[in-house]
């Protein structure tokens, strides 16, 4: 890990090439994956992977990262937060292309591997906890998901809150990385 890590500095250090090109094979693995579930008979030469913009989706989020650390002192965030944080800036500067006009995925293929994404991660945490009343999200969501990222102004923000609430309503714990605050008597 970079010095990054280091909470002393309020000064971000980017990822070094190597930490950048770990995160954006683990991307690209995910990518693979949603190909293979989604339009497996895909040409390679059908898509393009514009790997300056992935490279830019890994750096921006490992900013937003420290950002956590330094302002709101969360030395790691929740996998559903850094899930949401990945969401919005493959949607902002949609790395990938589907060239081949016939393809089911062209229209929003950087929206619905978003969503992939989010399923891999809800898949992932639902294998280490066992939740008793897991259930995937439906059709109805998956539209309105794809949608609001395709045509709707949201925020890293409101994508964190959304991927957790979605997470919950499937079942999933999801723990916050801050602590809980009451209101007190004297408060109310």
């Amino acid at each position: 890990m970079s010095e990054k890590g280091n909470t002393k500095s309020s000064e971000y250090v980017m990822l070094t090439p190597k930490e950048r090109q770990t995160q954006v094979d683990k991307l690209l693995k995910v990518w693979n994956d949603f190909i293979l579930v989604n339009e497996p008979t895909l040409n390679k030469d059908d898509v393009f992977i514009n790997q300056r913009s992935l490279a830019e989706v890994v750096e921006r989020v490992s900013k937003r990262k420290f950002y956590f650390e330094v302002f709101h002192k969360l030395p790691h965030i929740s996998e559903f937060k850094e899930t949401a944080l990945y969401v919005f800036w493959i949607t902002k500067l949609k790395p990938f292309t589907i060239t081949n006009e016939a393809s089911k995925l062209c229209a929003s293929v950087n929206e619905l591997y978003a969503f992939h994404m989010v399923i891999s991660v809800f898949e992932k945490v639902r294998r280490e906890t066992k939740p008793a009343n897991f259930c995937y999200p439906t059709e109805a969501m998956l539209s309105d998901f794809v949608y609001g990222l395709k045509y709707q102004d949201l925020t890293k923000e409101s994508l964190i809150l959304y991927i957790e609430a979605l997470a919950a309503s499937c079942g999933l714990p999801v723990f916050s990385s801050q602590p809980i605050h009451t209101i007190s008597k004297e408060h109310k």
